[in-house]
């Protein structure tokens, strides 16, 4: 039997590229009650995206016969939503604002304001979009995930934590969010 050589090695004879997890881009769409000046520079700070897992297959059903098991794939698909994570740094701007956690808390108070007790309606909070693009080294598309309906579906929390005897920064937040559909076009 012939053992496997480099020689023989196709996707480096074809010279084909992995695909790199630092090249992304995240762009959301804010709620238009959310005043997204700083848009951009909030997004700036965006480090990373989980949750963009778009295939569901129905849960496992079992039968039991005469002391064995069988198992088969359900007929129905438990959970079609989505929860989407995005990781992202805390800075203040020239004028002392935490200009990233703002934006996103501005979308969270729509959703439910803990300091006046107001709650919105879908229809407020329910209409942003998130559109995760990946990219080769060259900066060409080769996936573009497109999240739409999204909504903030946890607190944010920043700034709970301090300690004197340290000389470390804010940890990056977790922002949640639930969509009910991810359209993702392949080029």
């Amino acid at each position: 039997m012939k053992l496997p050589h480099q020689k023989e090695d196709i996707v480096a004879k074809r010279y084909l590229e992995p695909i790199y997890k630092a090249l992304f881009e995240v762009r959301v769409q804010f709620p238009a009650a959310v005043d997204d000046a700083q848009r951009e520079l909030a997004l700036d700070n965006i480090i990373g995206v989980s949750g963009l897992t778009t295939e569901k297959l129905p849960g496992i059903v079992q039968q039991k016969f005469r002391g064995t098991t069988r198992s088969f794939a359900g007929a129905v698909v438990d959970d079609t939503s989505h929860d989407i994570t995005i990781t992202m740094n805390i800075n203040l701007d020239d004028s002392n604002s935490m200009y990233s956690y703002k934006l996103f808390k501005q979308w969270s108070d729509i959703i439910y304001n803990t300091n006046t007790g107001e709650r919105g309606l879908a229809a407020e909070y329910k209409t942003g979009s998130m559109t995760v693009t990946l990219y080769n080294k060259s900066g060409q598309v080769f996936r573009t995930y497109k999240a739409v309906d999204i909504f903030i579906s946890e607190p944010i929390t920043a700034l709970d934590d301090f300690n004197y005897e340290t000389n470390d920064i804010v940890e990056p937040i977790s922002i949640i969010f639930k969509c009910d559909r991810v359209d993702v076009i392949d080029n």
